[in-house]
């Protein structure tokens, strides 16, 4: 039996975390590989007591259980007992799993068909396939035109909105931000660049359920303005500059976002130091940008660095108003 002085760590180490998205009522979990570890609460009071349980498991509602072998008993810091047990399966799809405890020698009677789940599992190695139906590859686009994009995300375990769409003008060296948020199909209108002067490449890329990412890019050609004519030039108000007054720049979070689902796709696969140095970008592209803060903090806890995580915490909170302190973790005793 294990017992965690930190309660994050622990969830991270669980791989069955949080749920990700609900469906009439049951909570499922979806992992990006097909090999991960299954933590399940006690079924009952009298299992809190048992040193061991067998996990079972089956690939449709409704199945036969089948006997996986036996779990280790953690003990979380709040008290709460949680079965674990790693798990290899051969496929991706939807997997339930439910345990009985081992009192004295014995396995408690096995579940039946129609027992529930205590854990649903949905595994998805697959990346999100999506498509920029327009602007078609090397359109012809004026600096400062206002350009239609239109797409479409498809996959099987997507969110509301998985998508995000960004722009380069250096040959993808730099991304810069045009929507966040991007539903899995529409159309919306994009201002391009008053100052593209070449060639550039609009990309989309979509985020699934379980972290994996899929992309689309389309070329676009820079057309100059008629001779006597002068690209728009938006301000931060949208107001055109005063002659003489040289235009502010615009706040753009640049590649904020994409680099913070690089960061959520990595601590998904329990890369937290991976992960770090893609949140330090989001923040550094978009210091407002609150999810990336408070996800420092928690990856520097499953790092075991709780002095810095407290630390990320504490100076993020004195230096903007949007994060905080609040009791994360438990430090070691």
């Amino acid at each position: 039996m294990r017992t965690f002085p930190l309660s994050v760590p622990a969830l991270f180490a669980l791989a069955l975390f949080l749920p990700s998205a609900a469906e009439g009522g049951e909570k499922r979990l979806y992992v990006a590989s097909r090999s991960y570890d299954v933590a399940v609460a006690p079924v009952d009071e009298q299992s809190k007591n048992a040193d061991e349980a067998i996990l079972y498991h089956r690939a449709a509602s409704g199945g036969e259980w089948e006997a996986l072998g036996g779990c280790e008993k953690v003990v979380l810091p709040n008290g709460a007992v949680r079965f674990t047990r790693a798990v290899d399966v051969g496929r991706d799809g939807l997997y339930e799993y439910t345990s009985r405890p081992v009192v004295g020698g014995e396995v408690e009677e096995p579940p039946g068909k129609d027992d529930p789940a205590q854990a649903v599992v949905v595994v998805d190695t697959l990346a999100p396939r999506t498509e920029i139906l327009f602007p078609a590859e090397d359109a012809e686009i004026a600096p400062g035109e206002a350009v239609e994009l239109s797409w479409k995300i498809a996959d099987e375990n997507l969110g509301d909105a998985p998508g995000v769409f960004t722009y380069s003008t250096d040959g993808g060296k730099s991304w810069n931000l045009i929507e966040r948020a991007v539903k899995p199909e529409g159309s919306s209108e994009w201002v391009a660049p008053a100052d593209m002067a070449g060639p550039a490449v609009v990309r989309l890329a979509a985020m699934d359920l379980a972290g994996n990412v899929g992309r689309d890019v389309r070329q676009i050609a820079a057309v100059p303005p008629a001779p006597g004519e002068s690209p728009a030039v938006a301000t931060g108000d949208g107001a055109a500059p005063a002659a003489g007054e040289e235009a502010p720049r615009l706040r753009d979070p640049n590649r904020s976002w994409l680099y913070y689902l690089m960061a959520v796709n990595l601590m998904r696969q329990n890369k937290p130091g991976d992960a770090l140095h893609y949140y330090w970008l989001s923040v550094k592209e978009d210091p407002d940008f609150v999810n990336a803060w408070a996800d420092i903090a928690l990856a520097y806890i499953d790092l075991g660095a709780y002095g810095t995580a407290r630390d990320v915490v504490k100076q993020t909170s004195r230096r903007r108003g949007y994060l905080r302190p609040r009791r994360l973790w438990r430090s070691p005793a």
